[in-house]
């Protein structure tokens, strides 16, 4: 039984904006924080109606062509090519929102970077019905990112891009996601979130 769940959207709605990150078509397997941006929208895209067809290697295309724009890795580099700084996710949505509301598309969207955020902040957004992604750090200690989608009784249901969809939603424990959601270096503090408000609430 989910405690707080995306509100108005069923269990099906919410797994078909799932994004893989090694389905082979993406611009860069290491891009989770793509694929999470991209879920975002599809997210918010289906609480006012629409079906945008996004595709996480279109977004992120799109954003390596604003030249000195955001501080990301493009696809070309090598290494660890395509990672994303969260304010480059915050500034990436924000242009992808920009280029949508340009074509004429409705998008009454807008999103906020938090930090020091704890799982009870998770929980407000879900029952607001606020699309949000987490970063972390993994077992690896390599950052990730997920998006966080319902508070069961005694944990979380979260969409990995690092699993494909037959495998989502994940479900972790308290515990996991409270050790997970940890700072990693100086890049950004533990608890960082970006959540999709309408316009307007900060």
């Amino acid at each position: 039984m989910e405690k707080s769940q995306l509100h108005g959207l069923s269990a099906d709605q919410i797994l078909s904006t799932h994004h893989y990150q090694y389905d082979g078509s993406h611009r860069n397997p290491n891009e989770c924080t793509l694929c999470s941006m991209t879920t975002l929208l599809d997210l918010a895209a289906k609480y006012s109606e629409k079906d945008l067809g996004l595709e996480a290697v279109d977004l992120g295309h799109s954003l390596d062509r604003i030249p000195f724009r955001h501080p990301r890795f493009p696809a070309w580099f090598p290494g660890p090519g395509g990672a994303t700084h969260p304010r480059a996710a915050l500034k990436g949505l924000e242009a992808a929102i920009r280029k949508l509301r340009k074509k004429g598309i409705p998008f009454p969207w807008w999103p906020i970077m938090l930090k020091k955020q704890s799982p009870s902040d998770i929980e407000a957004a879900l029952d607001a019905g606020h699309p949000s992604l987490i970063y972390g750090v993994g077992r690896t200690g390599i950052p990730h990112v997920v998006v966080p989608v319902a508070r069961k009784e005694k944990g979380w249901l979260v969409l990995d891009p690092g699993y494909p969809s037959a495998r989502n939603p994940k479900q972790w424990t308290d515990a996991q996601l409270v050790k997970w959601w940890q700072a990693y270096s100086v890049f950004y503090p533990a608890g960082t979130m970006i959540s999709l408000r309408p316009d307007g609430i900060d």
